[in-house]
């Protein structure tokens, strides 16, 4: 009896952006998308300056989880810099099982998971802050309640756990 066989997947190196400050409009953003939840293994990595804290790894860490229910493998590395990888306590979480489909209001999106949230905004023009509500029970890194609403700056992302 032949087994089933998966095949597909990809890696993709300029996921969100092409480096740490030439990130993607909303729409070339958008249209990425797809990628997180492909057949097979998906790889995505987002363009960072090589330091832990650079904002695009929450940035692409969220959208990883919001479209692709965190399934395959994700990276963020300085241009160029594949021998080393960068580390944020997020990326050690399991967010759990997705409650629903991603849910949209303009360029930002969220999820929720069984295990916590994730929130992203695609938004380039610096001016569009949105302000996202937040499932109740969520924490941060620190362990420290997150409240009800937070504002989501443009290019930002969030992921948040259950406390």
């Amino acid at each position: 009896m032949d087994q089933p066989r998966s095949y597909g997947g990809g890696f993709e190196e300029v996921w969100l952006g092409f480096s740490p400050v030439d990130l993607f409009d909303p729409e070339t953003t958008e249209a990425q998308l797809s990628q997180a939840d492909g057949p097979g293994i998906s790889i995505l990595r987002v363009p960072t300056d090589g330091n832990d804290d650079h904002p695009n790894f929450e940035y692409g860490l969220a959208a990883f989880w919001i479209f692709g229910a965190g399934r395959g493998a994700y990276s963020a590395t300085a241009h160029d810099d594949y021998s080393r990888t960068q580390h944020v306590a997020q990326l050690d979480w399991d967010l759990g099982d997705p409650l629903h489909e991603p849910v949209r209001r303009g360029h930002t999106w969220w999820r929720e998971f069984t295990r916590g949230w994730a929130a992203v905004n695609f938004d380039s023009d610096r001016r569009r802050r949105r302000r996202v509500r937040v499932p109740q029970g969520m924490v941060d890194t620190q362990g420290q309640p997150v409240g009800p609403r937070l504002v989501l700056q443009p290019r930002r992302g969030v992921v948040l756990r259950r406390g």
